[in-house]
């Protein structure tokens, strides 16, 4: 059975379409390229776990490793509602692209509350590189937001052996 899906970007205009059979495994979920609504570049939960098992499978095919990154906010005060509103959401994921490289996957690792970034190890010193990267995020958040709201944020970086993307 032939399946067409469209996929939209950000602003909801046209984007690629995807051909092909039941057969071949493409199906809605799998080619969930859903960009979170006003937030450039950031994949929805659904699809950010998609491409989280992709990279843990490729990871283990490979015995390569990866990181993840993920950074949440918590509100001062604390609040009922734990969401990241949308203003704080696009700024933080505009900064996390800035700071990342192009190759890295960001989205919602849990949707409104912690945003992820798979990155797609190159070499082989993965222990100084996840250093860096939350040195760098750190930094760049400081610089972004007002002191009280930078604090608010917390990002760790986990290093993945194929072992572990295995489970």
């Amino acid at each position: 059975m032939q399946t067409n899906l469209k996929a939209f970007d950000a602003f909801g205009r046209d984007g690629l379409t995807f051909s092909g059979s039941s057969e071949s495994g493409l199906d809605a979920y799998s080619c969930s390229f859903a960009l979170e609504q006003g937030v450039a570049e950031a994949y929805n939960e659904e699809a950010f776990q998609y491409f989280l098992e992709i990279e843990r499978k490729r990871s283990a095919v490979s015995n390569r490793q990866f990181l993840l990154m993920l950074v949440e906010f918590h509100k001062h005060p604390p609040s009922i509602n734990p969401d990241i509103d949308p203003a704080t959401a696009a700024r933080l994921f505009s900064i996390l692209r800035a700071t990342l490289r192009e190759t890295d996957l960001l989205g919602w690792y849990r949707e409104a509350r912690v945003a992820g970034a798979v990155l797609i190890q190159h070499g082989e010193n993965q222990g100084d590189l996840s250093v860096v990267v939350r040195q760098r995020v750190n930094e760049a958040l400081e610089k972004e937001f007002p002191q009280d709201r930078s604090r608010g944020f917390t990002v760790r970086v986990f290093e993945l052996s194929p072992r572990q993307a295995a489970e």
